[in-house]
């Protein structure tokens, strides 16, 4: 899995501020919940691939103790690309500790989560032997739907200003190409005779 830290986005400009890190924040009480089913959605920064990332975990307890569900994600990319996925998950909980277990196409990944209420934090150890969290806070589906409307702008927007920015170096080039082959014919032209 990626190394990834909650953040608040600025989605209209496509800039990010605010890192947590996905700490809970200071003064939650940890009591357990007595149901987790619900959507818990994420967002932040991929720092490893710099995209900009929403997750929506959404999951129903099948029982006690028990749940299953789907992890969807949406990636945007300093270009604008949005890539889209959806994995299977299902786990277990006791009290406010829970195991995740993500569906790979190979096999599956397993992540410890705390649970508090309103938010499941799941944390997990990197290749590189840094400590990974993040936390998913308890969202409606409309509040999800919002979120992803504001993605999706940002990264029209800056898809539009890739473009703009391509077809600007397209320009130059031409204008230079142009400018080339104007200096050719001016120099060729001194050289001719009329008579």
């Amino acid at each position: 899995m990626r190394n990834r830290n909650s953040c608040s986005l600025v989605f209209g400009l496509g800039l990010l501020a605010g890192c947590s890190g996905g700490q809970p924040s200071p003064g939650t009480a940890a009591t357990p919940p007595l149901s987790i089913s619900g959507t818990y959605v994420a967002y932040g920064h991929d720092a490893t691939t710099d995209q900009v990332f929403i997750e929506a975990l959404r999951i129903t307890q099948s029982a006690p103790g028990q749940f299953t569900g789907t992890l969807e994600s949406t990636d945007v990319n300093q270009a604008g690309q949005t890539k889209i996925g959806s994995k299977n998950v299902s786990g277990s909980f006791d009290g406010t500790h829970a195991t995740i277990v993500l569906d790979e196409v190979i096999g599956h990944i397993n992540r410890n989560a705390t649970l508090a209420p309103g938010s499941i934090t799941m944390t997990w150890m990197q290749q590189n032997g840094q400590l990974a969290t993040e936390r998913f806070v308890a969202k409606t589906d409309a509040d999800y739907g919002v979120i992803l409307d504001k993605l999706r702008g940002a990264a029209g927007g800056l898809a539009a200003q890739a473009t703009a920015a391509t077809n600007a170096k397209e320009a130059d080039e031409q204008a230079a190409n142009l400018v080339q082959r104007i200096q050719r014919f001016v120099a060729a032209e001194a050289k001719w005779n009329l008579t």
